[in-house]
């Protein structure tokens, strides 16, 4: 194989893993904060949270300091469900370049699996958010109206990734011919 691959390959094999890692870290540093109080959840008051693809907003006519505290709560779970998402997105993304950069073929079943579960997990980075944030208002803070807003970053990665699996499984198709042809 390419030497220049090889490299590029093993290079993002171990940023992909650091962006795993550092997304894990977020997430412990986030709950150890919160847990141990040097970070509240009330930090996280806010009326309108945003996400890659949407924000959104609540105006509550309830009891405002409970509405506030209650999304607190809310912005915080969804945060930490986000970044666990993120930590899995990549760590199977680094392992496609781990098995390029062992010499493996980018055009096999197993490649086209975890592109497919790339695109998935970035699927899931629009609507878990999404019908988290509304149900939980629902259930937590009632009496509330609620707003969304949506772009499109997300939705076409995991559409461009998706479409680059379709690629890779036609790759893998033409290199299974040329393997029993030979």
């Amino acid at each position: 194989m390419n030497k220049k691959i090889t490299f590029t390959s093993k290079l993002l094999n171990i940023f992909l893993k650091f962006l795993g890692l550092l997304s894990v870290f977020i997430i412990i540093f986030f709950i150890v904060g919160a847990k141990f109080g040097f970070m509240k959840v009330t930090d996280f008051e806010l009326t309108q949270s945003s996400f890659p693809l949407f924000s959104m907003g609540y105006s509550s006519t309830t009891n405002v300091e409970l509405a506030q505290l209650r999304e607190g709560y809310i912005i915080f779970s969804i945060g930490i469900i986000v970044s666990m998402i993120y930590a899995v997105l990549f760590f199977v993304a680094s392992s496609i370049f781990s098995d390029i950069s062992n010499g493996e073929s980018p055009f096999k079943k197993l490649q086209v699996k975890r592109l497919k579960r790339v695109s998935w997990l970035f699927t899931s980075t629009i609507f878990i958010p999404l019908i988290l944030q509304n149900v939980l208002h629902w259930i937590l803070i009632p009496g509330g109206y609620y707003f969304i807003s949506l772009g499109g970053t997300e939705l076409v990665t995991a559409i461009i990734f998706y479409i680059l699996a379709e690629i890779f499984a036609y790759g893998a198709a033409l290199q299974r011919e040329v393997d029993e042809t030979l």
